[in-house]
């Protein structure tokens, strides 16, 4: 894994305890319609977005959407 030290990157090993947010992090993030919405409210203004106004872009409902 690269890590931020200072002006550089530096390479590292994770170890078991930095692992365990990661992985509960990919796993939320392994759903593609949940990482297409991360996208869609990051290019957002402000990153937020309002689900009514993202819905027409997902073959889900609005409260599937907001679930996610």
């Amino acid at each position: 894994m690269l890590l931020h030290s200072g002006d550089s990157l530096v390479r590292a090993a994770l170890d078991e305890t930095a692992c365990v947010p990661l992985a509960q992090m990919f796993k939320a993030l392994g759903d593609p319609a949940r990482l297409r919405l991360l996208s869609l409210i990051a290019s957002n203004p402000g990153g937020e977005a309002c689900v009514c106004d993202i819905s027409a872009s997902f073959d889900l409902s609005q409260p599937t959407i907001s679930h996610h």
